[in-house]
């Protein structure tokens, strides 16, 4: 049986911003057993985005506190 193999991460990255932090993100949806929002939308991709995985580096703008 062969091993499994898993992906490391990158580390020469860049640090990602995700979309619970850019302003471009609206239409939160899709809550979770505790009732948080966990799917966005985004004018810059064609399907929904995870707010806490999902993120860009090219589009980014922060939010307004």
């Amino acid at each position: 049986m062969a091993a499994r193999r898993t992906r490391l991460p990158d580390k020469g990255k860049a640090v990602r911003h995700f979309c619970y932090e850019c302003e471009n993100s609206y239409d939160w949806h899709e809550k979770n057993y505790e009732g948080e929002f966990f799917m966005c939308r985004c004018p810059f991709h064609k399907w929904c985005r995870f707010l806490y995985r999902d993120g860009c580096t090219d589009n980014f703008k922060p939010r307004k506190q």
